[in-house]
């Protein structure tokens, strides 16, 4: 049996990421999903809770014991930049957080390259009732007219999706992993 890849997800963007990682590099594996809980807001805000939602992800899959070689728990959110302290001009920033577990002992954390958020559009997430815990920036986006997809938000923007941005952080993680028999030993 092949290398086989247990996504700690059924998000379509996610799973393309996945793809586009593996075909970039040239390397043949088995995707399988799961729905797991990640544990943080609809809408991820600052890079600890980010992390966690990742973490959580690869664990609670973990726990399935579905036996994969590989475990990818994938968490994107929202994070405020304050470049200068004493100035009132914080910019936002989209990022995701990978935590692959390859083997218990193993994990392999990374975060991916950022991208700029439109501010208004993170602050109006934020004054909706019930703010960034059931609400995204993505949704917003799209009812303000600024995207049409809210879980790749970015596209029409900057040229770059988010399935783009995952895989190239992914990439990262598979250049670290053996992609013969190894398997994950729990």
């Amino acid at each position: 049996m092949g290398f086989r890849i247990l996504l700690a997800s059924q998000s379509q963007v996610k799973r393309e990421a996945v793809q586009e990682a593996l075909r970039a590099l040239g390397l043949i594996a088995t995707i399988s999903t799961v729905q797991v809980d990640s544990g943080v807001n609809a809408q991820p805000y600052g890079r600890k809770e980010i992390f966690r939602g990742a973490v959580t992800r690869a664990k609670e899959a973990l726990i399935l014991n579905e036996e994969p070689d590989l475990i990818l728990g994938i968490e994107t959110g929202i994070e405020r930049v304050d470049p200068v302290a004493d100035l009132d001009d914080c910019f936002y920033q989209d990022v995701s957080a990978i935590y692959a577990l390859y083997g218990p002992e193993n994990p392999i954390p990374i975060f991916s390259q950022t991208v700029p958020m439109p501010y208004e559009a993170v602050e109006a997430t934020m004054k909706k009732t019930g703010g960034f815990k059931h609400h995204t920036v993505g949704q917003t986006m799209v009812e303000l007219g600024m995207a049409t997809q809210h879980d790749d938000p970015y596209e029409q923007h900057f040229r770059l999706s988010r399935v783009t941005v995952i895989a190239y952080a992914l990439e990262s993680i598979f250049h670290n992993i053996d992609f013969g028999n190894n398997r994950i030993h729990v």
